[in-house]
């Protein structure tokens, strides 16, 4: 289940073009290469959000897996080629699958929030997060992600030209 933390790029170029590849004979197989491309295109987008999350500081006992690395762990890019409205490319923070611990990629994203230490409901703790660890960098490199997505699109276009 994915958090509602997401950047994406849904573009009318990409629309048209996943149209396009129904058309071709390998259509899927080309789709499955155009989402790796684009993948692979926001990547240094996603290890920035993964390096945010992992460099907030923390004042825990340390006692067991660290809940910032179980969120950078469930940062992603996701690609859907395909057509109509779901074509496209995002970047998503899911909900880890540590202590059972709700929307913790957008819990993190506030100043503090509060939660029950490791489950047990008696005791809660009022935690610092920090705000926009993900919306931040995602605004930064907003224009790179955009550019690298356009860039991919024109050399698959040029790709299938020839």
């Amino acid at each position: 289940m994915a958090a509602r933390m997401s950047l994406s790029v849904q573009d009318r170029q990409l629309r048209e073009l996943a149209r396009h590849l129904k058309t071709f004979e390998d259509g899927k197989v080309l789709r499955r290469n155009l989402a790796k491309k684009l993948r692979t295109a926001v990547k240094p987008v996603v290890v920035q959000v993964k390096a945010a999350i992992r460099s907030m500081p923390s004042k825990g006992r340390g006692s067991g897996p660290s809940m910032r690395a179980a969120i950078a762990k469930r940062v992603a890019a996701q690609a859907r080629p395909t057509t109509g409205r779901t074509a496209g490319v995002k970047i998503v923070a899911r909900k880890p699958k540590l202590r059972g611990f709700a929307n913790a990629p957008q819990r993190f994203n506030r100043r503090s929030f509060r939660h029950p230490t490791f489950g047990d409901t008696d005791v809660w703790v009022t935690q610092a997060g920090r705000l926009g660890w993900f919306d931040d960098v995602i605004a930064r490199n907003r224009p790179r992600f955009r550019r690298e997505v356009k860039g991919v699109l024109d050399e698959f276009k040029r790709e299938l030209d020839r």
